[in-house]
């Protein structure tokens, strides 16, 4: 049962803003390597939003690995 009170990004959120920079590195870079094997520029897109919607640092730093990772993906704005 959904509450209105739930949010599904507060936990991502927070535990990434606990983690040192260098472990937001190693996350970063593995999930930008994993997601620039995917085919669907929607999913990509959708994935970094809502990294984006846990912590916008978090999700900018995830758009721009994956377009380093797959520069040939056109890749909007992820906003």
């Amino acid at each position: 049962m959904h509450h209105p009170e739930d949010d599904d990004f507060k936990q991502a959120g927070d535990l990434s803003r606990l983690m040192s920079p260098a472990e937001k590195d190693r996350l970063v870079a593995n999930i930008a390597g994993s997601l620039a094997r995917v085919s669907r520029e929607d999913i990509i897109e959708r994935t970094i939003r809502n990294f984006r919607k846990a912590d916008p640092d978090y999700g900018a730093r995830l758009g721009k690995a994956v377009r380093e990772s797959a520069p040939m993906l056109p890749l909007g704005n992820q906003k």
